[in-house]
């Protein structure tokens, strides 16, 4: 979740992995996908954050930077940073009938495959009354600063989590500065195509200044072998979903991510009705996200996305 924090008239925002409800909106009419190079400071701030997540998320893998996260963080901090008073994610926009991380909508509008758009997003957004900067380690302080916020995603959501874009903006008033740093998962290599600008623009920015005398500029990450296809199922269990529809059907025991990995791109949602409650299965939020992580056998309703998969062998 997002939280604020009010402290000498200055406003830090750490980011959110799941939902953060600060306010309503359709974020891709707010934040363009701006094209984005990394300055060393920025990079300087990627090698905190691997280090931060090595010794912090269990399995942690080795971040790539992903050319459509780039342009998504880039587009969105430049938004924050000359927005007075806009901090934190727009979330449950009108058109979805469920809470959802709509910073996944801002990626794959920039080219991040909708399918793969899985991950956490971490915002750093300060403003002043006066001239300010952040530096990357003021930055990442404030991001991991609430446990369950972006940075916090897992090692695993149902595909490695390697893939990262980061930006840093400062608001051409000199006062306000946004760092959004993107950590999403990805089946094969990171993505690195730009498809799309999006949005409408804002006003234009400037990259804040670092005030720190010397920045580390680290060694190129290398790109993490991706996990191993599962095995097939031995007793032939599979899946067919009628695209766009919810479908009732029944599945094997399993681990859900499992399970379903080659049902991915297929579906957005599964629900099974257990001790009274409603269990979800969502493999765009984070694992810890989701209360319906092992199937005993038995009937779910699963929502199908419109891709046409034809019959799965689970």
């Amino acid at each position: 979740m997002a939280w604020s924090l009010l402290l000498l008239g200055i406003i830090a925002v750490a980011g959110a992995a799941v939902i953060a409800a600060l306010g309503r909106g359709d974020a891709r009419a707010l934040a363009p996908c701006l094209a984005h190079t990394n300055t060393t400071e920025e990079l300087g701030f990627l090698q905190q954050l691997q280090l931060w997540r090595n010794q912090n998320i269990s399995g942690s893998l080795p971040l790539t930077l992903s050319a459509p996260l780039n342009a998504a963080a880039a587009g969105y901090a430049q938004y924050l940073a000359n927005t007075p008073g806009a901090q934190g994610h727009w979330a449950d926009p009108p058109e979805r009938p469920y809470p959802a991380p709509v910073w996944a909508d801002r990626a794959a509008q920039c080219g991040y495959p909708s399918y793969e758009a899985a991950g956490g997003e971490g915002l750093a957004v300060v403003e002043a009354s006066g001239n300010i900067n952040v530096t990357g380690t003021q930055a990442l302080t404030i991001m991991t600063s609430e446990q369950g916020g972006g940075v916090w995603v897992p090692a695993y959501i149902g595909a490695d989590v390697k893939c990262v874009g980061v930006a840093k903006m400062g608001g051409l008033s000199g006062n306000k500065v946004a760092w959004v740093a993107l950590i999403f998962a990805a089946y094969g290599s990171c993505p690195q195509a730009v498809t799309s600008s999006g949005g409408s623009t804002p006003s234009p920015s400037a990259s804040a200044s670092s005030t720190s005398t010397s920045t580390p500029t680290p060694s190129p990450t290398p790109s993490p072998t991706p996990s191993p296809t599962p095995t097939l199922r031995p007793d032939g269990a599979t899946l067919t979903l009628q695209p766009g529809a919810w479908n009732l059907v029944t599945l094997p025991a399993g681990g859900m991510q499992r399970l379903l990995y080659r049902a991915s791109g297929c579906f957005s949602d599964v629900y099974q009705f257990q001790g009274g409650h409603w269990l979800r299965y969502a493999p765009g939020l984070p694992a810890y996200a989701n209360n319906l992580t092992n199937s005993n056998g038995g009937a779910f309703w699963i929502r199908a996305t419109a891709q046409s998969c034809g019959t799965i062998r689970l």
